[in-house]
């Protein structure tokens, strides 16, 4: 008899209920570099959606902790989990907006590697207040970095065009400018994303 391969790298896609599949294609560049990163180490995925760097975070051995303010998508994750012989109990799952999220644990510094991709915008009605990706960076990095072990390191990404980095953060971390390495080069849009490695 021949024994089958063990599933893996097998994520979920829906082609017919939403207008999103459930995976963001120019991330995979992201995925792979947090996957070769993550072995023992304990990583953070805040805005999961359907965990898909999750996924490959726990592929590369990491203890992964994703948060996403839909029940869907955080049902969704745990599917891509299952596909993936990963198990349920050994990663945490946690349905709440990431804001209020950040809000709570800010300060308890106990991840190696966060990936924080948030929406541009956003005024659900889960949320206290609307939200905008750049004008509201400094809380989102900042209390990011506050939830960093020492020698950590911050992920930020978006999809907003011409986002700028504020100064403030500029002058109060190292910060690269990575986008450039994590977007495929068969995207016909160069620009689908900004993607900043932070550290302290």
């Amino acid at each position: 008899s021949v024994s089958m391969p063990t599933p893996s790298h097998l994520l979920k896609v829906n082609l017919y209920d939403y207008l999103d599949t459930g995976l963001f294609l120019d991330h995979r560049i992201m995925r792979e570099k947090i996957m070769k990163l993550a072995a023992q180490k304990k990583v953070l995925n805040l805005f999961c959606y359907t965990g898909s760097v999750s996924v490959f975070a726990a592929l590369g051995g990491g203890r992964v902790t994703s948060v996403d303010m839909s029940s869907t998508y955080i049902d969704w994750a745990k599917e891509n989990f299952q596909a993936n012989n990963l198990s349920l109990r050994e990663h945490d799952f946690i349905v709440e907006n990431a804001l209020a999220y950040l809000e709570r644990e800010k300060g308890l510094a106990s991840f190696d590697i966060i990936f924080c991709d948030p929406p541009t915008f956003s005024n659900s009605k889960k949320m206290f207040n609307d939200f905008e990706v750049e004008r509201d960076q400094d809380f989102l990095i900042e209390s990011c970095m506050s939830l960093l072990k020492p020698g950590g390191v911050l992920f930020f990404s978006n999809n907003k065009r011409g986002f700028k980095l504020s100064e403030k953060m500029a002058s109060q971390y190292e910060i690269q400018d990575i986008s450039s390495h994590t977007i495929p080069k068969d995207f016909r849009d160069q620009k689908i994303h900004k993607v900043f490695e932070i550290r302290n």
